[in-house]
């Protein structure tokens, strides 16, 4: 057991997780985590962009990248998208706390301050 454990800690090689390739795409198991991974990721992420390319031309202004938000289940921004995630996993009364803690640490560390001349934060 001691060995396997000096062997384990020694090691020279490098040891890298990658949870959405996989080696061989040649057999079955390969063909299918790519088709799923075609259809979860790749195919969405491209009709957005598309999605977004054509609101662009269209509309001749600058336009978000939407996603879809599984618990609501309509299209979203990106960054709503991380808020409703934040919210959902950490609870807004919590995310609201998050928040002001992180406000009162800048503040004490004097990197979040009011320029008493302009009256604006820095």
């Amino acid at each position: 057991m001691q060995q396997l454990v000096y062997q384990s800690v020694n090691s020279k090689q490098s040891v890298q997780l990658d949870v959405e390739g996989y080696d061989n795409y040649s057999d079955q198991l390969g063909r299918e985590q790519l088709a799923s991974k075609a259809q979860r990721v790749v195919i969405p992420g491209y009709l957005a962009r598309i999605l977004r390319e054509l609101t662009i031309i269209r509309t001749g202004q600058d336009a978000p990248l939407l996603e879809y938000n599984y618990r609501s289940n309509k299209f979203t921004t990106s960054a709503n998208l991380t808020k409703d995630i934040l919210k959902s996993a950490v609870g807004q009364r919590n995310v609201q706390t998050i928040r002001n803690l992180g406000t009162s640490a800048l503040q004490t560390a004097g990197m979040f301050q009011t320029n008493k001349l302009t009256g604006q934060r820095d």
